[in-house]
């Protein structure tokens, strides 16, 4: 028996459980195809949303938009699911050399990070010093991911299969899959988008990262430290400590390499004890050009979209880029320029060719 629905979306990781949920919100009826999420990244994302970012301290960009978003966003959905999956979090930031001392110095005569931090903390922290990120946060992205999969699954409203590419019908006024009819379908497939032939001419660059999960019971802290790498407790009582970044052997397979590379980063971090009970690796999606998201309607076909390239800042950026999404599809608003998936330096030929 066919069936017509407003949206039908393809993956079920962070991307896709966010954009479903947000649909669903707005009253809209929405099919999920998913494989068990069994390539997402979000199988072994550590969920930290965090404001100043990389060895460069820097803010990504469009910050204050996507903080707004995020803390608006996540609880709403905490309400949809009935379980707790996002909590405002400290980040205890530690510095490594003098380089990123002076760096941060430069970074606080600006004023312009001030906001974000608690000047009330002592900075004495390691050799270098450190600070304390306030507005920073953590989404338990696997409880995320497994409470919409139950919601979907409970209601009919999920397919649990490969994607079928060859089975997709282009319509006049929207895109037909097997027995589905949609005005749209939305692709939300992580790494797995240069398998997609209506996408992959946009090249990637994906980074392979690693998580273990620890028994250490005399870890009380209840902020995420970091320096380079980075440990914390989860809201069930999880302790985890990552993370890795590789650029060969693209798979989820976990590596004696990626837990010694975190192993050996965990004394920097803190004194305890621990026991390393799980391991688990996961590959993110980086749009090679620029790193920023991709999303929005395909150049030719218009009743195909996407939702995807949020590599390792995903929590933060995508309650923001999916609203942006919804808002395109359902009102024809604009998508910010330097997310929207028809930006030319994108695609590896002209779009019109």
């Amino acid at each position: 028996m066919r069936r017509s629905i407003d949206y039908l979306i393809v993956g079920q990781g962070l991307a896709g459980s966010l954009l479903g949920c947000l649909l669903e919100l707005e009253g809209l009826d929405v099919v999920i195809v998913d494989n068990a999420h069994r390539t997402a990244a979000s199988v072994s994302a550590a969920g930290i949303m965090n404001p100043i970012t990389g060895k460069r301290l820097n803010r990504p960009h469009l910050i204050d938009e996507l903080l707004s978003a995020a803390f608006r966003i996540y609880p709403q959905i905490e309400t949809m699911l009935a379980m707790p999956i996002f909590q405002q979090r400290s980040v205890l930031r530690f510095l490594q050399s003098e380089i990123e001392e002076r760096q941060w110095q430069s970074r606080l005569a600006s004023g312009e990070y001030a906001k974000y931090i608690d000047n009330e903390r002592p900075s004495n922290v390691g050799p270098f010093g450190g600070f304390e990120i306030t507005k920073a946060g953590h989404l338990d992205v696997q409880r995320f991911v497994a409470g919409v999969r139950k919601r979907f699954f409970l209601t009919d409203r999920l397919v649990d299969t490969q994607f079928d590419y060859s089975a997709i019908e282009i319509l006049a006024h929207g895109a037909r899959w097997r027995n589905y009819s949609a005005k749209a379908i939305v692709f939300c497939e992580g790494y797995q988008m240069s398998e997609n032939p209506f996408f992959n001419r946009i090249s990637l660059n994906p980074a392979k990262g690693e998580i273990l999960n620890l028994r250490a019971p005399a870890f009380s802290d209840d902020r995420i430290l970091q320096q380079g790498k980075w440990l914390f407790k989860t809201q069930t009582g999880e302790i985890k400590a990552g993370t890795t970044y590789s650029w060969d052997r693209l798979d989820e397979i976990p590596t004696q390499w990626g837990r010694n590379q975190i192993e050996q980063a965990l004394p920097g971090l803190s004194n305890i004890s621990f026991e390393v009970i799980g391991h688990t690796a996961g590959v993110r999606p980086v749009i090679r050009v620029d790193n920023r998201p991709i999303v929005g309607r395909h150049p030719q076909y218009h009743s195909l979209a996407i939702l995807n390239g949020f590599g390792s800042k995903g929590v933060l950026q995508a309650p923001f880029v999916a609203e942006q999404l919804i808002a395109h599809l359902e009102n024809g608003e604009p998508i910010h320029p330097d997310f929207n998936v028809c930006r030319n330096l994108l695609w590896r030929a002209p779009m019109n060719a």
